[in-house]
């Protein structure tokens, strides 16, 4: 089961969105995983391929995989991005980069509000379309309380450089989901249970 469904099936059973109807958990990683739930049942779609945000094209003007979410809001890359403008030794290393965020670092915390940005503008598309009540942001990178204030800020943002939307689409909420990255494990127990008639819908 991909991880973004897995997640999604993670918090409707027993995190964020547990007794939300319709909702969606958005994981954050290498790409974008995405889980959508429809009254109270994980959206598969004809194909069983519903919810993959990471394949939205996000970016016209650029070329190949780099207009689409999968780049665009991709956690790792943004560490990277970071990582490589701080210099510092290890691209990798996400603690050291918060930690730089968490002091203000101007040149860090510019691209952290623009990837905060591009998430905010993914949930608004997403929520544009199937108009849900909350989002369960997970992935390792959602430990970090500041992604989800900064997240919530900037979709604030939008909705007032965008007045018009802000009247028309009720905003939802935008939280971090329960189980962060261990999310797609619990999802697929809770999708085995299932099956296995050990919990009824």
């Amino acid at each position: 089961m991909p991880t973004g469904k897995a997640g999604a099936l993670a918090e409707l059973w027993l995190g964020t969105l547990k007794n939300k109807k319709n909702s969606a958990a958005i994981i954050l990683g290498t790409g974008v995983g995405g889980g959508i739930i429809i009254n109270n049942q994980l959206l598969q779609g004809s194909h069983f391929q519903s919810g993959e945000l990471s394949f939205m094209v996000n970016n016209y003007q650029l070329k190949g995989y780099d207009k689409m979410v999968w780049m665009s809001c991709s956690s790792v890359k943004m560490i990277e991005q970071i990582a490589t403008a701080l210099n510092l030794p290890d691209k990798k290393d996400g603690l050291a980069v918060f930690e730089q965020l968490n002091l203000k670092n101007k040149l860090a915390w510019d691209i952290f509000r623009r990837y905060c940005r591009r998430v905010a503008y993914l949930i608004l598309n997403v929520q544009s379309v199937i108009d849900l009540s909350i989002y369960a942001i997970g992935g390792g990178i959602s430990a970090q309380s500041l992604l989800i204030e900064t997240i919530n800020q900037q979709y604030d943002e939008i909705l007032l450089e965008l007045p018009l939307i802000k009247k028309t689409l009720t905003r939802p909420e935008i939280r971090t989901a329960r189980f962060e990255n261990n999310a797609n494990l619990y999802g697929a127990l809770y999708s085995l249970l299932q099956q296995e008639d050990y919990i009824n819908d």
